[in-house]
């Protein structure tokens, strides 16, 4: 089974792994430098008032989630400029659509194992022992926010999400709560109160599981497991089943109080607001012998992959039932949220306009999408560009989506209701036109 210790051994021996061995501190320093390397995995192994090594930037690659399904060391999409098509049914973002439509149940051990993420044990913890990151000046405290939330809803079962965590002192945090989603829906179930577990260094099943938004109802940790099979364990002071090969495990409950949280540095960069959230205690805190901390810079690769590509998988899923379908992809300068680029087999009758709609229903936070033909390279946003330039004119090929729900993370839609206006592009070859006058040609001779 493959853990998030396998992954970074998995980077070390590969020669990927960058190791600094200075004194750093969590204030923000460490943020500065993991920023500074890009997104290159690393490992710091002297962390000022602190035991635990911190580790960032393992999920900064599609080959880091590709792994997760075709075991240890043993996947090839992602290197270089590898990535397969959405359709292609050996890529990650296929096979991510069939564990989301086929969950299967994680085995569960005996609440006696021996399990990694039990090894220590701290019945008082105190949460000044993790190496927990402030990222910029301006953020309301240090922040947890690699932490994947595991939770039992009252009404719908076993639910899995991401949510960042803002430290108030050393047995409290306040969680953001996105309004309507699981965590939200759970506490106005079960009345404010909740027994919840944090765990922190996940296998990239669960991380890229906790990041997908089923229906409710589906417990992520059985899309995690459809993915690559993980064991849990139940923790040991709440009646929680967490992933048995995790680092780190935080106990505790929603005490029904709530705290201001933020100000928060998120995913487009820019500062996200201050709102009353609820308060988060902790009872115990569990770990591996030797447990790595994941730092999870926010704005960073590793931020965008893990939010954008279980939104390709559900746009694919919608834009599958269009004929001529071949790939959609998130775009590195919208931090994999807002523009889409998708791409069909050349030469097709294609109905814009409901491509769009598709696109949209398939990914409700995204803003802008573009369609092209089988000859534009997907990745490549020049020849995208060269697609739009050449290939379409505003007056017919620009659709226009107003009075739209958009995301909060979009600082130009409206924050109180999200509403936003959304673009599409048709920049395909005109039906209808010599598409031998549109395509490029190659200098020299055929070969």
């Amino acid at each position: 089974m493959l853990d998030f210790k396998d992954l970074v051994d998995h980077f070390q021996q590969s020669g990927l792994l960058n190791h600094i061995e200075k004194e750093v501190t969590t204030h923000l320093e460490l943020a500065s430098i993991i920023s500074g390397i890009g997104p290159a995995p690393v490992i710091f192994t002297n962390i000022s008032d602190h035991e635990f090594p911190v580790v960032a930037n393992v999920f900064s690659s599609r080959k880091s989630f590709s792994m997760a399904h075709a075991g240890k060391h043993q996947s090839h999409e992602g290197e270089g400029e590898s990535v397969l098509p959405a359709t292609n049914p050996d890529s990650f973002i296929h096979r991510l659509q069939h564990a989301i439509k086929n969950c299967k149940a994680p085995s569960i051990l005996d609440e006696n194992s021996e399990v990694s993420c039990q090894e220590i044990i701290h019945t008082e913890p105190d949460l000044d022992k993790l190496p927990i990151l402030k990222h910029v000046e301006e953020d309301g405290g240090r922040y947890i926010t690699s932490g994947v939330a595991i939770y039992t809803c009252p009404r719908y079962g076993g639910n899995m999400s991401f949510h960042r965590m803002m430290i108030i002192d050393d047995g409290k945090m306040v969680a953001r709560v996105v309004e309507n989603r699981g965590l939200d829906t759970a506490l106005k179930e079960s009345g404010g109160e909740l027994e919840v577990a944090i765990a922190i260094g996940n296998a990239p099943q669960v991380m890229i599981a906790a990041s997908t938004s089923p229906p409710k109802g589906v417990d992520e940790l059985s899309i995690a497991n459809a993915l690559s099979p993980i064991e849990l364990v139940k923790c040991k002071t709440i009646d929680v089943m967490v992933p048995a090969g995790s680092e780190i495990i935080i106990e505790g409950h929603f005490t029904g109080e709530t705290a201001d949280e933020g100000p928060f540095l998120d995913l487009t960069g820019t500062l996200d607001i201050i709102r009353n959230q609820p308060v988060f205690e902790v009872t115990c805190m569990t770990h591996r012998r030797n447990p790595m901390y994941h730092a999870l810079l926010p704005a960073s690769k590793e931020h965008e992959l893990l939010m954008g590509l279980p939104r390709e998988a559900t746009m694919a899923r919608e834009l599958g039932k269009h004929p001529g379908f071949r790939d959609v992809r998130l775009t590195d300068g919208s931090a994999h949220w807002f523009n889409a680029v998708v791409q069909f087999e050349g030469g097709r009758n294609l109905d814009p306009e409901e491509i769009f709609k598709s696109t949209f229903l398939g990914h409700g936070s995204l803003k802008n999408c573009i369609i092209i033909d089988d000859d534009i390279e997907i990745a490549d946003p020049l020849d995208v560009e060269f697609a739009i330039t050449t290939r379409c004119q505003f007056t017919e090929d620009l659709y226009l989506f107003p009075n739209e729900r958009g995301s909060s993370l979009d600082p130009s839609a409206n924050q109180v209701t999200r509403e936003t206006c959304k673009v599409g592009i048709d920049a395909t070859i005109p039906r209808g036109k010599d598409r031998q006058a549109f395509m490029k040609k190659r200098l020299g001779r055929e070969r």
